[in-house]
């Protein structure tokens, strides 16, 4: 019988101009604070995607009531830590495996751009968008449910939506407003 072992996960820390300066276990980095982090010009690595339709609506999931981290709230369509090591584009592809059933290097995608931390996200945060009409087979342990909204739509939703995972807002206000 193989035995499996989960390993930890380990982010890259990196600086002001988005250079590692080290790594450290994704757990560590929480229980420390982004926050806490910033406060000494050490920031995370992050990605997020939207799924936009050709009516241009947004594909948005809503977290599990059993997620540790943001439990219920409305998320980003694909939204993940960049690993120690991996690239942005390999995290976007990874992610968009694991949390929506996505193949994404056969689909037309777009790169929407890279938030700084100072923008309001918290960590440098590479954003894309995925041209697609269909809803995706998503992880039911992530997600419980999942919308289409108009970006204004989502966006007037915002404030009375609570709780909302973090960055959410601006993300939204940066590429759809």
């Amino acid at each position: 019988m193989e035995m499996m072992f989960q390993t930890e996960e380990f982010v890259d820390v990196v600086n002001e101009r988005d250079e590692v300066i080290r790594s450290i276990p994704i757990l560590e980095a929480r229980r420390i604070g982004f926050a806490k982090l910033a406060q000494e010009g050490e920031y995370v690595r992050a990605i997020c995607a939207f799924i936009k339709n050709s009516k241009g609506q947004l594909w948005i999931p809503r977290r599990c009531a059993t997620k540790k981290v943001y439990p219920s709230s409305l998320d980003m369509g694909i939204s993940g830590f960049v690993s120690a090591g991996e690239s942005y584009s390999e995290a976007f592809a990874r992610e968009a495996m694991e949390e929506a059933n996505l193949d994404v290097r056969t689909m037309t995608v777009k790169h929407l751009g890279l938030l700084h931390p100072h923008s309001g996200s918290g960590c440098f945060t590479d954003t894309y968008e995925i041209e697609s009409d269909v809803t995706p087979n998503y992880n039911r342990d992530d997600f419980c449910d999942s919308y289409w909204f108009y970006p204004q739509e989502l966006i007037d939703r915002l404030p009375s939506e609570r709780p909302v995972k973090c960055g959410l807002p601006v993300v939204m206000k940066t590429f759809y407003l």
